[in-house]
């Protein structure tokens, strides 16, 4: 199968605070060899997020909804949330604290997560912060450093939710926390999106 990808911007069609979606057209060829040897091409949209203050671009399937939130002045130091088709951005400056119960997890508390620890000493720091952490695995994502693991999760109830965190101090933020499905549930779009996820230059 071989897959050709052309992107061709087509203009802003929704601003949220410093975030802006944007439709792009993506023409994907896909060859399929079936049993009576029939080619077929199909053509998508993908909508695009940008956010030039958590400095991150990424694409989602055109059906989605985009929700981002700034927290209030309740809080202490900045954290910022975008999340779109069960997959939630969420950036925390390293002095972040919490002026009222937010009820969850879904970030990533202090400074920078140090990647230059060995992976028992990795393990140990995300379980402190996090609780329970298993499968934790270093990957690349947008050619920078980052972890990929699955992470205990008590909201409503209790789930194990696979998690991304990629640390991010250029912005201002100490850390990107990306959380997606629960562990065993689909990963294509979670996959999908995390696989065009791009750090942008900030002015």
């Amino acid at each position: 199968m071989k897959k050709i990808f052309a992107l061709l911007a087509l203009g802003a069609v929704f601003v949220s605070g410093c975030g802006k979606v944007v439709e792009e057209n993506v023409s994907e060829d896909v060859t399929v060899v079936s049993e009576n040897m029939e080619v077929v091409k199909t053509d998508a949209i993908l909508s695009v997020y940008e956010n030039s203050e958590m400095g991150i671009k990424f694409t989602y399937p055109p059906s989605e909804d985009v929700s981002f939130v700034q927290e209030t002045e309740l809080d202490t130091g900045k954290k910022m949330s975008v999340t779109v088709a069960g997959v939630s951005f969420v950036m925390t400056s390293e002095d972040f604290a919490e002026g009222v119960s937010e009820g969850c997890c879904y970030y990533y508390k202090g400074a920078g997560v140090d990647l230059s620890l060995s992976d028992e000493e990795l393990l140990t720091a995300l379980t402190e912060t996090l609780g329970s952490v298993k499968n934790v695995k270093r990957i690349k994502v947008d050619d920078r450093d980052a972890l990929r693991f699955v992470r205990e999760v008590t909201y409503a109830e209790t789930q194990e939710v696979v998690t991304v965190l990629i640390p991010n101090p250029e912005t201002g933020f100490a850390n990107l926390m990306i959380s997606g499905p629960a562990e065993g549930e689909d990963m294509t779009t979670f996959n999908e999106i995390l696989d065009s996820l791009t750090f942008m230059a900030r002015g």
